[in-house]
């Protein structure tokens, strides 16, 4: 399979924003890419179990790899928020309702402290009844 049939079918499934938003983060996602791509064709163990394709198709690696690039992206936007800035950020969401990066990269207050909390462990979770609201 070429790189370009994975973006395509990723494009065909979902919207291409998410990966605009790992690329203007300073991300570049096609490490996430390559390794789904180099997949297509794996035996899937689960099969047997959960039914589907005994194989890994093309299909199969778009989804895995969109969802992965989502991931990325939610990564790259909190890695340098500092929690003060995150706390600023969920307050103004509670009276917005929600924020929305990209396609599937959305966030109510308390799913924006979560996401943050989570990708900053060392640090304290940021609390609804104390922090946002």
């Amino acid at each position: 399979m070429e790189k370009i049939d994975i973006i395509s079918r990723m494009d065909q499934l979902h919207s291409g924003t998410a990966r605009g938003l790992v690329y203007s983060l300073g991300g570049d996602p096609q490490e996430i890419i390559d390794r789904w791509t180099a997949r297509i064709g794996e035996q899937n163990p689960l099969a047997d179990l959960f039914g589907g394709d005994p194989t890994l198709t093309l299909d199969d690696a778009a989804e895995g790899a969109y969802w992965d690039i989502v991931r990325y992206a939610k990564k790259l936007y909190f890695s340098g928020m500092t929690r003060d800035t995150a706390a600023i950020v969920a307050n103004a969401i509670t009276y917005h309702g929600t924020l929305k990066l990209a396609t599937d990269v959305e966030f109510s207050d308390s799913s924006f402290a979560d996401a943050w909390s989570a990708a900053h462990p060392d640090q304290p979770r940021l609390s609804r009844p104390v922090d946002i609201g």
